[in-house]
This record gives C-alpha cells, structure tokens and sequence, in this order.
C-alpha cells in the first residue's frame, strides 16, 4: 500500500472526496514528522510508535576496497510494532484472518485508535 492506495481506501470508508483525504493524510503524516522531529514519541495504540533512536558512532569496512572507516554518530527513525498490529500479521500469516472472532477490545476490528503525540496531546481517530 502506498499514500495513494491509503487515500482511496480512507475517501471510500469515511465518504468523503479524495482532496479531503488527502488533506487528512498529509496532516497526519506531518504531525507524526513534527513529534518525531522534536523528540517525542507519536504512539498508535494497538499499531505501532514512532520514535528517534541515536546510533553511536563506528567504524566500518568499505565493501568496495575493503578499506575501514569512520561512520559518524546520527539519530534515526524508529519504527516499533505493537499487539495490535503483530496480531493481525500473526492471523493473516496462518490464514486465520477472515475467521478471526471479533474483540471489542481490539482497537483494529472496531476502526478506532488512539493517536498519542509526546505526553500532552492524545486524538481518538475513527
């Protein structure tokens, strides 16, 4: 799936015109891009947490010339899984999905999660 597919499939759910879509998405993605961007965590409950993670700096080997060097210090962006999500590949993966019993504690079967920026700001998104 790639942010056109996910623009359609979020036009056609909610039924509203793609332009709106798009302006949902977009402000969503920015918003997970600023929080990560300040250091702050952008949690989705029952999906996964975007966070920065520092890599220290090491030295490396070119594969090229075999040659070592020096590969500097950087932050990154973190990607982290949650139960929601792992249970959902877990079930496609043993062909169990279209049979799965619905949970209504299961935030991905009811269409609802919690999308939780740093620690003061928290948006139920349906």
């Amino acid at each position: 799936m790639n942010k056109q597919d996910l623009i359609e499939v979020l036009a056609k759910k909610v039924g509203i015109p793609k332009s709106q879509a798009d302006k949902a998405i977009n402000t969503i993605f920015a918003a997970i891009g600023d929080a990560v961007k300040k250091g702050d965590k952008a949690a989705f409950i029952g999906f996964g947490t975007f966070s920065v993670s520092k890599r220290k700096a090491r030295t490396g080997r070119n594969p090229r010339t075999g040659a070592t060097m020096k590969i500097p210090a950087k932050k990154v962006v973190k990607f982290s899984a949650r139960a929601g999500l792992k249970a959902k590949v877990k079930l496609a993966s043993s062909n169990f999905f279209s049979t799965a019993p619905f949970s209504p504690g299961n935030p991905w079967q009811n269409g609802a999660f919690l999308l939780s920026l740093g620690k003061t700001r928290s948006v139920k998104v349906y």
